[in-house]
């Protein structure tokens, strides 16, 4: 890390967010999805936390997502099957679940990795659980679910260390964003997204 540093620390901060902004785009210019919006939220430099609600269609796609979602999935249904007489109000399912790290797989969510790689904490909050019991002794249940993915947008030393895809790929950029917040004094940030999508299973 420190060679890096040293090749590009004589920079303005305007021409390092343009290095750290490069990653945050594809290779025609065009910005990762919500890249621009919180680049922009570390420009102005507040510290402030920042929270997206997530369109459906731009949920991530890869396999940590998809094990979070079937971790959360088993959570419900171990919840309900151990616990029958609690009410659905007080099933909570965070210990089923452990951190998507989205870094894993740069190419299956190019997003989610860039901007959130290895999530801090990640929260699910049940609305709408529904359980059907069945004449066979099974049941069904339906919940709609908000997951919150919580992040903290900034760097240190150990995002040089822990190399993984995301930061292979960086390279400049994630120096240019280490100098902006070590040197020059930009506040790093909690940065979450919420998720809102349903949920069902069927038991035999």
């Amino acid at each position: 890390g420190r060679s890096w540093v040293g090749s590009i620390k004589g920079y303005n901060d305007k021409s390092l967010g343009q290095i750290m902004s490069n990653s945050f785009q594809d290779l025609n210019g065009n910005w990762i999805y919500n890249g621009k919006r919180v680049i922009n939220h570390y420009r102005s430099n507040t510290g402030a936390t920042l929270i997206t609600q997530v369109n459906p269609a731009d949920f991530p796609t890869g396999s940590e997502w998809n094990n979070l979602l079937s971790n959360i999935e088993k959570g419900i249904f171990s919840e309900i099957k151990n616990n029958p007489e609690t009410g659905p109000a007080e099933i909570d399912i965070n210990a089923y679940i452990d951190q998507p790290n989205f870094g894993k797989n740069l190419l299956a969510d190019r997003s989610y990795a860039t901007i959130i790689g290895n999530t801090v904490q990640v929260t699910v909050v049940l609305h709408n659980l529904i359980i059907y019991d069945n004449p066979d002794g099974t049941f069904t249940f339906n919940a709609d679910i908000e997951i919150v993915l919580s992040d903290w947008f900034g760097v240190s030393e150990s995002d040089f260390a822990d190399i993984d895809m995301a930061t292979i790929f960086a390279g400049s950029s994630l120096t240019a964003f280490w100098i902006l917040q070590h040197q020059r004094g930009y506040k790093p940030f909690i940065n979450e997204y919420h998720l809102k999508t349903s949920i069902s299973n069927a038991t035999n």
